[in-house]
C-alpha cells in the first residue's frame, strides 16, 4: 500500500473519531476539524507501526511464494514445449557431455534404433547408434570439443543409412563446455540421388568431351553456359569453363557471329529447332570452315525455353572436297567444250591443205599430161606449201597435247634470264622490225618448267612484235609489277590492241584475229595451257585498237599457289 493511501486512510480515521466526540461534548467544528487532522497524522503512525507494516512484509512474501511458483510454471511449460518441438522433429537430436555420454534424446533419436528416449541417457552415443567401442572416424563431436566450434560430417550407420550430423558446443556461465548438442538428419536419399545425379554428369561429360562434334549450351542471349572439350579446342582454350559468358562474337567474325545470334534468336522465339544447317564459320584470321549444326531451345520444368543447345559437325573437308569436285566438273566441261571446238577446228583446218594438195595434184596430172614445165614446178611448190603447213599444225597439235605432262623436274627459275634468252630466239623478227626491247632486270624467280616457260616467254615476245602494227617506234616491255601480295609480270606492247570482246578468244586453238599473219594460232592456246599447268594464270590488258596491248601472268613461287584476281 502506497503511502498517500495510508495518510488518507488515517486522516479519514480521525476525522470520524472526532466528530463522533465533538457530538457528545458538543465541542465546536472548526476546532474538531483541527483537531482530527492531528489525530489523524498519529493514527497514521500507529496503523503503519502496528497494521501497515507486517502487511506488508506479508503481501511481499505472498507474492515472492507467488513468483516462484509461477516460474516453475513458466520452467514445466517451456520444458513440455520444448520437449514437443524436440520430438515432433524428424532429425535425431541428442544432448550429451563431451565424453559422448546421453543426457537428453528426442524421440526420433531413440526410435531410429528402436528404443525409449528414457532408456537412452548415461550410454555412450558411439554404442547406441554405430554399435561401435569407440567414437567414429572423423567424429564432429570430438572435434567440437578440440575446437569448440560447430562441425559436421556424413556418418554411416551399420544399417546403411547416411547421417548427416552437426555439433554445436554448449557453454555454461563461465564459458566452459557444459555439453554438446548433435543434430543428425537421414540424409540417405538425398546422398543417393546426389550420387545418381554426380553419375549421370559424369557420363554425359564422358559423352560430350569423347564425342568429335561441336557441343554446347547457350542463355537466351545467346551467352556460352557451357561447351565441351572439342569446341574449346576448337576455340583454342584450355579449360571449356573459359567461354562460359562470352559469345560467338568473340571467337567468329562479326559477320558469322550475327548470323548465328539471329538463328538462335529466332529459333528461342518460335520455340522451332533449326536442323542440319550448312553454316559458313569466318574466324577473325579469314579462314574459313564449315558445320552442320543442328539447335534446338531447351525448357525448364515448366515449359518455358532457358535458352539453345547446339551440336556442330566440322564438314570442311566434305564442302572442299565438293568444291573441289565441282571445280573437277566444270573444268571437265570446259575441257569437253574445248575438245568439241578442238575436233571441229582440227578437222577444218587440216581439211584446208588437204584440199589444197588435192587440188594441186589433178591441176599437176593435167600440166604433165600437157607438158606445162612451169605449171608443174609451180603445182609441186604449191603442194609443198600445205603439206608443210599441215606438218606444222600436227607438230603443234602434238605440243599442246604434252603440256599436261612435264617432261622437266620444276627448278628456280629467274625470269629476267629467261626473258633474255626468249629475245634471242626471236633476235630475226625483232631485228627486221626493228623493235626496241625492254626487259626490267629485277623479274622474279619462279618454280616451273624451264623449258616450257622459255616456250611462254618465246611465244608472247612473238606475238607482240608480229602485231606492232605501223608503229614509227615499235617497242615491247618485258617487266612485272606488285599487285596486292602477288608480283604480275607482263609483255607490254605499243602495238594494234585488242578489244575487249576477244580477250578471251584469242587463247583459243586456232582462233587467230588477223586472218593474214604467219602462224597456226596455237601459240596462245600454248601459252595458257603451260601457265595454268604450272597453276598460275594468263589475263589480257587493252583499251582497244590502236591502244597497245598487255598480257599478264602469274607464275607461283616456290611453296606458293597463284590466287585468283582479275
Amino acid at each position: 500500500m502506497s503511502a498517500r493511501k495510508k495518510t488518507w486512510i488515517g486522516i479519514g480515521v480521525g476525522v470520524l473519531g472526532l466528530i463522533a466526540l465533538a457530538k457528545s461534548l458538543s465541542l465546536p467544528m472548526a476546532a474538531s476539524g483541527a483537531a482530527a487532522v492531528a489525530l489523524g497524522l498519529l493514527i497514521v503512525a500507529l496503523l503503519e507501526k502496528i497494521v501497515f507494516s507486517p502487511l506488508d512484509r506479508l503481501g511481499q512474501g505472498v507474492r515472492a511464494l507467488s513468483g516462484r511458483k509461477s516460474l516453475e510454471r513458466a520452467l514445466e511449460v517451456s520444458e513440455r514445449e520444448k520437449a514437443l518441438i524436440l520430438n515432433a522433429m524428424s532429425q535425431r537430436v541428442v544432448y550429451q557431455t563431451p565424453d559422448h555420454r546421453v543426457v537428453w534424446a528426442n524421440r526420433a533419436a531413440a526410435e531410429s534404433v528402436n528404443a525409449l528416449p528414457e532408456e537412452l541417457p548415461g550410454r555412450r552415443c558411439y554404442e547406441i547408434w554405430q554399435g561401435r567401442a569407440e567414437p567414429c572416424v572423423d567424429c564432429p563431436l570430438d572435434k567440437t570439443v578440440q575446437t569448440g566450434q560447430p562441425h559436421e560430417a556424413e556418418i554411416a550407420s551399420p544399417d546403411g543409412r547416411t547421417w548427416l550430423t552437426r555439433s554445436f558446443p554448449v557453454q555454461g556461465e563461465n564459458g566452459a563446455l557444459d555439453g554438446l548438442m548433435e543434430v543428425s538428419r537421414d540424409v540417405t536419399a538425398h546422398k543417393s540421388a546426389r550420387e545418381a545425379l554426380a553419375y549421370e554428369q559424369r557420363l554425359f561429360s564422358i559423352l560430350t568431351d569423347n564425342i568429335p562434334d561441336n557441343i554446347y549450351f547457350k542463355d537466351t542471349q545467346s551467352r556460352f553456359l557451357r561447351i565441351n572439350r572439342a569446341l574449346a579446342a576448337y576455340f583454342g582454350l584450355s579449360d571449356p569453363a573459359e567461354s562460359i559468358g562470352k559469345t560467338d562474337a568473340d571467337f567468329f567474325s562479326e559477320e558469322h557471329a550475327r548470323q548465328a545470334f539471329l538463328d538462335e534468336q529466332e529459333s528461342i522465339r518460335s520455340g522451332l529447332p533449326l536442323i542440319g544447317k550448312e553454316e559458313k564459320e569466318t574466324w577473325p584470321s579469314a579462314e574459313e570452315t564449315w558445320v552442320s549444326t543442328t539447335k534446338v531451345p531447351f525448357r525448364d520444368e515448366k515449359g518455358g525455353i532457358i535458352g539453345i543447345f547446339g551440336i556442330s559437325r566440322n564438314i570442311t573437308e566434305r564442302k572442299r572436297a565438293e568444291q573441289e569436285r565441282e571445280k573437277l566438273i566444270a573444268e571437265l566441261e570446259a575441257k569437253n567444250a574445248e575438245l568439241e571446238r578442238f575436233t571441229y577446228t582440227v578437222s577444218h583446218d587440216l581439211k584446208s591443205p588437204l584440199i589444197t594438195i588435192k587440188g594441186f595434184m589433178g591441176l599437176l596430172d593435167q600440166d604433165l599430161a600437157a607438158g606445162h614445165a612451169r605449171q608443174v614446178k609451180n603445182d609441186i611448190s604449191r603442194i609443198n606449201d600445205a603439206a608443210e603447213k599441215m606438218q606444222r599444225l600436227l607438230d603443234e597439235l602434238l605440243e599442246l597435247s604434252r603440256i599436261g605432262r612435264r617432261l622437266n623436274p620444276p627448278e628456280d627459275v629467274p625470269l629476267t634470264a629467261l626473258a633474255h634468252e626468249a629475245a634471242e630466239l626471236v633476235a630475226g623478227q625483232i631485228a627486221e622490225r626493228g623493235v626496241e626491247i625492254e626487259i626490267d632486270p629485277d623479274l622474279p624467280v619462279v618454280y616451273g618448267d624451264r623449258p616450257r616457260l622459255l616456250e611462254v616467254l618465246q611465244n608472247l615476245i612473238d606475238n607482240a612484235v608480229k602485231f606492232l602494227g605501223d608503229q614509227a617506234r615499235p617497242r615491247v616491255e618485258i617487266g612485272a609489277r606488285q599487285d596486292g601480295d602477288q608480283t604480275v609480270c607482263f609483255v607490254r606492247d605499243n602495238g594494234i590492241g585488242i578489244p575487249a570482246r576477244y580477250h578471251q578468244r584469242v587463247f583459243g586453238l586456232f582462233d587467230q584475229l588477223n586472218q593474214n599473219s604467219q602462224g597456226t594460232g596455237v601459240g596462245l592456246a600454248l601459252v595458257k595451257r603451260i601457265v595454268e599447268v604450272h597453276g598460275g594464270r594468263i589475263w589480257i590488258e587493252s583499251e582497244g585498237e590502236g591502244c597497245g596491248c598487255t598480257f599478264c601472268f602469274l607464275i607461283p613461287r616456290k611453296g606458293e599457289s597463284a590466287q585468283n584476281g582479275n
